[in-house]
């Protein structure tokens, strides 16, 4: 097809966490599973991040001493990255944002897979395993679809 090919690694893919109700609103318009909308999720943190909380007026002394002697621990309003979930998570985000934004069709096999329709005629491919992309089509095409620049390699 004379296209070219983007691939590229999403250094940070597993920084920025969803909240709960934007996980069961992706999952919804995705037609997937959302187990992880419907639980609740506790973390014990380090006594480092109880005294910056108490420097910042987000607790009082007296909670700092609590949770300093592990009497506390915080309840995540968002998922936490970085956890067995990660993976998953970072999935369902990029699914829906290539579903919806790019308006990329997923294969009824591998819904990791997405291809691009113009006119009737195939335009283009997606694929993603984990935070590693590819994405081929005809240039214009990929610029328009894609947040990044695309530069052809030497």
């Amino acid at each position: 097809h004379g296209w070219t090919v983007a691939s590229w690694d999403v250094s940070t893919a597993f920084l920025r966490g969803l909240t709960f109700a934007e996980i069961d609103r992706i999952a919804r318009e995705l037609n997937a599973p959302s187990p992880l909308s419907t639980r609740t999720v506790y973390v014990q943190v380090p006594g480092n991040v109880w005294r910056h909380l108490k420097d910042l007026g987000a607790i009082t002394q007296e909670q700092y001493t609590h949770a300093f002697k592990g009497g506390l621990c915080l309840k995540l309003r968002k998922a936490m990255y970085g956890l067995c979930d990660a993976p998953a998570l970072w999935q369902l985000a990029l699914q829906h944002y290539v579903a919806k934004t790019m308006l990329g069709r997923p294969f009824l096999h591998d819904s990791c897979h997405f291809y691009f329709r113009k006119q009737g005629q195939l335009s283009g491919e997606a694929t993603a395993h984990v935070d590693d992309t590819c994405f081929s089509g005809n240039q214009n095409d990929l610029e328009m679809r894609t947040p990044i620049r695309l530069r052809k390699t030497p």
